[in-house]
């Protein structure tokens, strides 16, 4: 029984850090948009980067993980 215990345990500090890591993503790549869009580089590509950071964030927010 402790041994079930101990991996549910660690199956929570894995999701809990990949939550970390998807927010870190976001903050990097909503980062790079802003520069992007103020210097105009970069062109179309920080556009999709966009989109799939503001998809990571709604799935965080429909899922339910706790942010950072």
């Amino acid at each position: 029984m402790i041994v079930i215990t101990q991996k549910i345990h660690e199956i929570e500090r894995q999701v809990e850090n990949m939550g970390r890591i998807l927010w870190i993503i976001l903050v990097v790549i909503l980062a790079v948009w802003i520069i992007g869009f103020l210097m105009d580089v970069a062109g179309g590509l920080i556009h999709i980067l966009l989109v799939i950071a503001a998809i990571v964030l709604i799935i965080n927010l429909v899922t339910g993980r706790k942010g950072v």
